[in-house]
Parts: structure tokens; C-alpha cells; sequence
């Protein structure tokens, strides 16, 4: 096979992938994220979101991290604690790790018997 038949064929198969990788960005699933980066002072942690939500896995309910409005369960803090209102400085973004998020995780595990003092096995 000569060199303009396989570039041809490799962009071809680049085409298909890009297609089926934009059609199954935009079909989606359960609107569910299967991890979540948290950027903190500690390092990033990646959270499998997916594990610790569903029934096979540790089936944790959503208002043990999420609270709800009147209106709707809140899954971002930003869309209540935004800059400029009463909320801006409950949970910034560069808040203190027992003031957010890290909150929850440490109390959670806590209440699971999972304390650890090896800070590395979800902060990177």
C-alpha cells in the first residue's frame, strides 16, 4: 500500500472516531458524573463519584453531600455561593479544606471507620 492510501485510511478512522466520540459526548448518560476533580491546597483528588453513589457501590444518597433548596437538590455550590452575594465567602474557592467539600469526605470516612493519616491516598 502506498503512503497516500495509508494517510488516507488513518484519516478516515480519525474522522469516525471524532464522530463517535462527539455523538457520545452529546447523547450523555444519567447527567451523573462518574468522577469529580476537586482542585484543593492539599493537591487535586480525583472522586469517584460513580462508585460512591450507586446501590453496588457504597450507595450513598445524594443529600449526604448535596443539600436541597425549596425547589431543587443543589449539586454546585457556585449556584448559590456566588461572588458578590451573602453566600461569597460560605465556600469560596480557595476556602479552607474543613470549610467545604474536604468537610464532608473527612466525616463521612470518619463515620465509616476509614480515618487515615496518609493524606496521598486521594490527594495527589
Amino acid at each position: 500500500m502506498n503512503k497516500e492510501a495509508e494517510s488516507k485510511i488513518l484519516l478516515g478512522v480519525i474522522i469516525i472516531l471524532a464522530i463517535v466520540g462527539i455523538i457520545g459526548y452529546s447523547i450523555g448518560g444519567s447527567g451523573s458524573p462518574i468522577r469529580v476533580l476537586f482542585k484543593t491546597k492539599g493537591g487535586p483528588v480525583v472522586f469517584d463519584h460513580k462508585t460512591h453513589s450507586e446501590e453496588n457501590g457504597y450507595g450513598i444518597k445524594c443529600d449526604k453531600c448535596h443539600h436541597e433548596t425549596e425547589d431543587e437538590m443543589v449539586y454546585n455550590c457556585r449556584s448559590c455561593h456566588k461572588p458578590g452575594t451573602e453566600y461569597d465567602s460560605i465556600c469560596e474557592d480557595k476556602a479552607p479544606h474543613k470549610q467545604c467539600i474536604g468537610a464532608n469526605c473527612i466525616e463521612c470516612h470518619k463515620e465509616e471507620g476509614m480515618e487515615s493519616d496518609n493524606c496521598k491516598q486521594c490527594h495527589m
